[in-house]
């Protein structure tokens, strides 16, 4: 019995061991758990705060980004591409070409404008000059002796009809019928006659060159077209014109 008895408390005092032994490992472990459930927890919680301002402003960037991107996306409709802009840029370099091009002959234009206009103003003032010359030699025309004594006769009825060739009043212009030679009388004065030969093929600004022909004389026109025309002056008419023979 009392072996037994032993063997009894023996296992008791083993039990009591045992459980005193389990209970402080359980004690221990939850002890242990308390105190890391915290600090993991807290941990755990600001990554999943970190995590979240991050994706926040991920997102924020990405919409900053869109607005961007539509922003550009319209400006550059209306913009042309790289090709089209390159050939604006050629057709402008050739449009300013010509503009430039365009001004340059207009100013020569202008400047031509302007010498012609002082070349015709010089014309007229030395035709001008001309003209009183020859009003002045006109009225101080004086008459030789032997006309003083024997005033030209007057044509006997019919004579006009059988004088020889054409009659050219003073002061007036003979043209040949192609208009490529001509003449203008300019004076009378006695037997000697004064004429412009060609007066339409003076250049502006030139003086003209003033011949002096007595009657039975002759003198040329149209020679600057090389079909030069003959003129023989055949008989004067009162001072006031003449008439010529064409040499065919």
């Amino acid at each position: 019995m009392s072996q037994q008895t032993d063997g009894n408390e023996e296992l008791m005092r083993l039990a009591r061991r045992a459980g005193i032994y389990l209970g402080i490992f359980l004690a221990g472990g939850l002890i242990t758990f308390v105190y890391s459930y915290s600090p993991l927890h807290k941990a755990k919680n600001w990554k999943i705060e970190y995590l979240e301002e991050r994706l926040e402003a991920k997102q924020v960037e990405l919409q900053t980004a869109g607005q961007e991107l539509a922003s550009v996306t319209a400006d550059n409709e209306d913009k042309p591409d790289t090709e089209t802009f390159k050939l604006l840029q050629n057709e402008l370099v050739t449009v300013d070409k010509t503009v430039k091009e365009l001004e340059r002959k207009l100013v020569k234009a202008e400047r031509r404008m302007k010498e012609l206009e002082t070349s015709r103003n010089n014309w007229k003032a030395k035709t001008a000059k001309a003209e009183s010359m020859r009003d002045a030699l006109a009225a101080s025309r004086v008459p030789t002796p032997a006309a003083a004594a024997a005033p030209p006769a007057s044509p006997a009825p019919g004579a006009a009809d059988s004088s020889p060739g054409e009659r050219v009043m003073l002061g007036k212009r003979w043209q040949r019928g192609d208009g490529l030679a001509s003449f203008e009388l300019t004076a009378v004065e006695g037997s000697v006659v004064r004429v412009i030969a060609d007066p339409d093929r003076l250049t502006p600004g030139s003086t003209p060159d003033v011949i002096s022909v007595g009657v039975g004389e002759s003198f040329e026109v149209g020679m600057a077209t090389g079909n030069a025309t003959q003129i023989a002056v055949k008989r004067v008419e009162s001072g006031s014109a003449i008439w010529i023979e064409v040499a065919p």
